[in-house]
């Protein structure tokens, strides 16, 4: 394996994972690997025809990633403290639990306590609003993971065909 290949299964795999992580920009670091190689490689495999649609989907992962996780919270019900507790739940359950499913308890937590705090809703509401942000996050992650998922395949099939 050269160096450019090794570069670049380095960032696929780190963009992989990545993309199963919150905020972590993994369909950015599959792009950059993708850059890299291609500047390696003097763009022998990574024409600007397939380097635009990588693009688009790096921008597209990380646009929807958002708009899912705040749709999904809104969906349910969640007021505008009650997504504001779930970032901040989100991030606190990153570094505090930072076992996998610490972002996951936080992001609940967090929505459902700013919910309960900033609002006047009945507990039902409440933790509805919480499994909505919970819900978002999760289908977010899901979304960047199959985002990731398609660009790997696009690169493969660029560098192998």
């Amino acid at each position: 394996m050269n160096l450019p290949t090794g570069i670049l299964i380095f960032f696929l795999c780190i963009g992989v994972i990545g993309s199963l992580v919150p905020n972590m920009p993994g369909s950015t670091l599959i792009f950059l690997g993708a850059l890299i190689y291609g500047w390696m490689d003097g763009f022998a495999h990574f024409s600007p025809w397939v380097l635009l649609p990588l693009f688009i989907l790096t921008v597209g992962g990380a646009l929807g990633q958002y708009l899912i996780a705040g749709f999904g919270a809104k969906k349910f019900g969640a007021s505008r403290y009650g997504i504001i507790g779930a970032i901040v739940g989100l991030f606190i359950g990153l570094f505090f639990i930072p076992i996998i499913g610490g972002f996951l308890i936080g992001t609940f937590l967090g929505a459902v306590i700013a919910e309960g705090i900033f609002t006047v809703k009945k507990e039902k509401e409440i933790l509805q609003a919480g499994l909505g942000a919970l819900l978002g996050i999760v289908g977010s992650l899901l979304f960047e993971f199959i985002i990731a998922m398609v660009m790997v395949t696009f690169i493969t099939l660029a560098i192998w065909l």
